[in-house]
């Protein structure tokens, strides 16, 4: 039988930022399908779509504090808005920052329950993974692969 593959998706305005949690993704074998949104207005559109089509969505979002436009708090309050109390998607915000009132933000908050450090690190990652999965799914699903 083959093993559920989870999608993520990645919003992060840096290029660098993306390539580097794009390959800390692509080294977990059961990590499937990743997203990406440079534009987090694109993102906010991407899910809105696959929230009214009920089509695949992501199992994960990977979300950067800091960009232009709207930063990662407000668009998690857009998101919220789109849903009700018995869908609230993942969500694993980043940052560079020790700021304090980031820190405070993301209390306030009630759809993240991770705030990441970048650059994104598998261990630490595959840490949060498993505490925010079902811990019967992740012991086997997300093992953390041997270091050659």
């Amino acid at each position: 039988m083959k093993k559920k593959k989870y999608s993520v998706c990645i919003i992060d305005d840096s290029t660098v930022d993306i390539f580097i949690t794009k390959t800390v993704l692509k080294e977990i074998p059961e990590i499937g399908e990743i997203f990406v949104f440079h534009d987090p207005e694109k993102a906010l559109e991407f899910v809105e779509k696959e929230r009214e089509s009920n089509l695949q969505f992501p199992d994960l979002i990977l979300l950067d504090i800091m960009m232009p436009v709207i930063d990662g708090f407000e668009w998690i309050d857009e998101v919220d808005e789109m849903f009700d109390d018995d869908f609230q998607p993942k969500i694993f915000m980043l940052s560079h920052t020790d700021m304090q009132k980031d820190f405070e933000r993301f209390q306030k908050q009630k759809l993240s329950s991770v705030l990441l450090k970048k650059p994104l690190k598998k261990d630490e990652f595959l840490e949060h993974l498993q505490k925010e999965f079902n811990e019967s799914e992740t012991k086997t699903v997300f093992s953390r692969s041997p270091r050659l």
